[in-house]
């Protein structure tokens, strides 16, 4: 799943702060990789992986286990990141 938006110049400030409460969150999660243009994430226990930058906010899994986790982690992370980024409007860019 993506959301995609602009104007997230908090993403250089406040990933630090993400990864935080989503460790919190879900204790297993491991930063795969962070740089100036995007933090990826991974959860070992459900196999998610999370990334986010100023522009989007992808939350995958190769073959979904389970739709109801896969759901209810997309909603608690996307909350977390979008608090920090101070989003409130998104958009979409269909191709």
């Amino acid at each position: 799943m993506e959301v995609r938006f602009e104007h997230g110049y908090l993403y250089w400030d406040n990933a630090g702060k993400i990864w935080r409460d989503i460790v919190k969150l879900y204790p297993s999660a491991k930063m795969t990789s962070i740089d100036p243009q995007n933090a990826r994430l991974l959860l070992e226990d459900e196999d998610i992986k999370i990334s986010h930058s100023a522009t989007n906010i992808v939350v995958a899994e190769e073959y979904p286990q389970k739709i109801d986790t896969f759901g209810n982690v997309t909603d608690k992370c996307i909350d977390v990141i979008t608090k920090y980024l101070e989003l409130n409007v998104f958009y979409e860019n269909w191709q």
